[in-house]
């Protein structure tokens, strides 16, 4: 295994590496970047950071590790103009009112919103940006509300994505079923909100009569896991493919995560139907495709 490209020790690579001076980097980075008047300012600096710093940076925004460094810079410009914006606008204290902390919370979710959708994320750059902003509010306020905190920030997450923010943005952000499943579990508990559809498999489970006792006892192989399995524990499709019930109900599960038709593992054919002979697997079909 080739070494680590940041900190040059083995056994692991840039995106899983825990140095302690990356922390140490970044948190002077972005001290320094504070105090910085403009763009400009903020480029030139950029630029005379390491490359292996700022592509420890990018981690996060989910974007290879072998660019030239122009790309990292206009990448973590764009970035700290938004986080400096930010840290510039309110100084929250003990003393701020709920007024003040409501108008920087707000500011903080939507600028970061927007830099998430300005720059074309992908899905799981996104849902960690979601996250990271969740939690860094957490951490920011220790302070005695009118409300429940989780209650107070729920609200602000639905008011941001639904009211400040354009749109267009709205339904990108929530039209991903991920990236809504994760803005729903931060609002969910605590918010009237309308979640989204459940998505149902459209697959019938059909009960076979056995026909004779040695089909009990036979054998048949499974073509995706290629074990041989009891005829009985086999699951035939519509379009009279067999498969094990352990490959099927894996194959369920993924394609109901993915909200996606579930296709024969041979022929690529929509399944529209399951036969069993096994009364107890068409129950076990008829609970997890209902």
């Amino acid at each position: 295994m080739r070494n680590c490209s940041f900190c040059n020790l083995p056994g692991h690579d840039i995106r899983t590496c825990n140095h302690v001076s990356i922390q140490e980097n970044i948190q002077e980075l972005e001290h320094t970047i504070r105090h910085l008047d403009d763009e400009l300012e903020i480029e030139r600096y950029l630029k005379s950071r390491h490359l292996k710093l700022l592509r420890v940076i990018c981690i996060p925004f989910g974007i290879a590790m072998t660019l030239k460094k122009k790309f990292y810079v206009d990448l973590l410009k764009k970035y700290y103009v938004v986080y400096k914006n930010i840290q510039t606008t309110t100084d929250i204290t003990v003393e701020s009112s709920e007024t003040d902390i409501r108008e920087y919370t707000c500011n903080y979710i939507k600028h970061y919103l927007t830099f998430i959708v300005d720059q074309n994320l992908p899905t799981y750059a996104t849902l960690r940006f979601i996250e990271n902003i969740n939690n860094d509010l957490w951490r920011l306020y220790r302070l005695e509300f009118s409300q429940p905190f989780d209650v107070f920030l729920g609200n602000i997450w639905m008011k941001s994505i639904f009211m400040l923010m354009d749109p267009v943005i709205a339904v990108m952000l929530t039209n991903n079923h991920v990236i809504f499943n994760i803005i729903s579990r931060i609002t969910m508990p605590f918010l009237d909100f309308e979640s989204e559809p459940e998505w149902k498999m459209d697959i019938h489970p059909i009960m076979l009569c056995t026909e004779q006792s040695h089909e009990l006892e036979e054998q048949q192989e499974c073509p995706i896991c290629l074990t041989d399995q009891k005829k009985f524990d086999i699951l035939i499709t519509n379009c009279n493919h067999s498969f094990c019930k352990d490959c099927v109900m894996k194959s369920i599960s993924i394609s109901k995560n993915a909200r996606k038709p579930l296709s024969c593992a041979l022929c690529r054919a929509d399944i529209k139907a399951l036969e069993t002979k096994n009364v107890e697997e068409y129950n076990n079909l008829c609970s997890i495709l209902e």
